[in-house]
């Protein structure tokens, strides 16, 4: 089961992302509700091409009990991606703080994969971006025929 709806994080997740991308800090921002944070990732290399590498051990870590699985393909609300460049980072946890919104950072963007750690060492997701991307397009036109 989700966790209940937090309409207060929820208000302070939004009122942070749409102040960084109105203060032109954010590149892109996506949410985790069709698919989890997993698929977040994926479709957000989409776009552009460019991969990720990405490790949990921060975002485990500050949510104890929290399961893996949980983690990566949970449709809970509040949690939206953002990429951002390196030289706007304190603008953008100044504003998550001053909205009261959680912030943690998962990676980095670039490459041609996209790599998930749970913590340091091997990859629990690892695939390239074209056949990431081939899959995502693909799947539902195949299983239904079309």
């Amino acid at each position: 089961m989700p966790p209940p709806l937090d309409y207060a994080k929820e208000k302070a997740v939004q009122g942070a992302v749409r102040a960084m991308i109105r203060g032109g800090l954010v590149r892109t921002a996506h949410d985790c509700s069709d698919g989890g944070l997993a698929v977040c990732l994926a479709e957000l290399t989409f776009g552009n091409g460019l991969g990720c590498e990405v490790s949990l051990g921060a975002a485990l870590a500050s949510n104890p009990g929290l399961r893996l699985d949980g983690l990566l393909f949970g449709e809970d609300t509040a949690r939206i991606v953002i990429a951002y460049p390196a030289q706007v980072a304190s603008q953008v946890y100044a504003l998550a703080a001053a909205h009261g919104c959680p912030l943690h950072e998962l990676g980095v963007v670039g490459g041609e994969r996209l790599l998930i750690r749970a913590n340091i060492g091997m990859p629990i997701i690892e695939a390239g971006v074209a056949g990431l991307r081939e899959a995502w397009s693909k799947t539902i036109p195949a299983i239904a025929g079309s």
